[in-house]
């Protein structure tokens, strides 16, 4: 009976089941707002650069510049274009990978609700160590380990039976009772109790294996966000507030002009890539967040 009651705790390995799968579903969902960002941003990109053109195009009619000056700006916005592209396409993926694993059919709209941000700047919070459903199915299957192997040693106990039996003889009936005792010479359970014994070592070998490692994805986990938290919001702090004043300045300055159109792509690289880093700041922090949660057996 207590062996079949810790067999019985297999639900636990649903549970894990569920856990692995809901940390698929965050990665995937994770992505799917990066993208969103990613698009954000390309297209933002894409009207500067069509903005740019534009000026370069009139300041080549008036004379002010060279035609190199307008190839190059259209050669900008067919790379901002190209960007933008590259972006819908990952975000399509990102999406299907979603549809997959939540079963929803690939004609079905699909709207992602969320902030990356928010998922990525808030400190993570430690969460205890030893509710993750494998650990419990281990110790389950340990348990009825345990259990078995008391069976195999119970067998070593002469099998002792009650019972009666009943007869007639001409005209007499006769009832006697009955006294079994099977002696266990030669199985004694020796056999269920060393396999048993076996396996409950192997099981404890491999829950203290899946325990290690289970602390150190979650330490790991823990330590990367922080520091990508971290990275972001210094960025937010430090880094936001020039970046879109240089942005606009760098602009005007072209159309004014007081600086070349290769002076303004330089800076628009930079720009662009400053904000492509930080939204990749906030998919890192957001993403180990989702492995904090699976590691310590918080998604339910």
């Amino acid at each position: 009976m207590d062996a079949a009651r810790a067999g019985a705790a297999g639900a636990a390995r649903s549970e894990d089941a569920q856990r692995l799968l809901l940390r698929e579903v965050s990665a995937s969902f994770i992505s799917a707002l990066y993208w969103e960002r990613r698009i954000a941003l390309a297209e933002e990109n894409l009207r500067i650069a069509e903005s740019v053109a534009r000026v370069a195009t009139r300041r080549h009619e008036v004379g002010d510049v060279g035609g190199l000056e307008q190839s190059v700006s259209a050669l900008a916005v067919a790379r901002a274009r190209t960007d933008a592209d590259r972006a819908r396409a990952a975000h399509t993926q990102a999406e299907g990978r979603l549809k997959a694993l939540l079963g929803i059919p690939v004609s079905s709209d699909l709207s992602c609700r969320g902030d990356l941000r928010q998922l990525g700047i808030p400190e993570p919070a430690p969460a205890a160590l030893g509710e993750r459903p494998d650990l419990r199915a281990l110790e389950a299957d340990i348990q009825q380990a345990e259990a078995e192997a008391d069976l195999g040693r119970a067998s070593r106990v002469p099998d002792i039976a009650l019972g009666a039996s009943y007869s007639s003889e001409e005209s007499d009936d006769i009832v006697q009772g009955t006294l079994t005792v099977a002696l266990p010479f030669f199985d004694h359970g020796q056999g269920t109790t060393a396999v048993a014994n076996a396996r409950g070592e192997r099981l404890r070998a491999e829950l203290d294996a899946t325990r290690s490692m289970a602390s150190v994805e979650s330490n790991t986990a823990q330590a990367t966000a922080e520091r990508l938290s971290s990275a972001a919001r210094r960025f937010e702090n430090e880094g936001l507030v020039p970046l879109e004043r240089s942005e606009g300045l760098a602009t005007a300055s072209y159309e004014a002009g007081a600086i070349p159109l290769g002076e303004l792509l330089a800076v628009r690289r930079e720009l662009v890539q400053a904000k492509v880093d930080y939204a990749d700041l906030l998919l890192g922090a957001a993403t180990a967040r989702a492995d904090l949660a699976a590691s310590t057996g918080a998604f339910r």
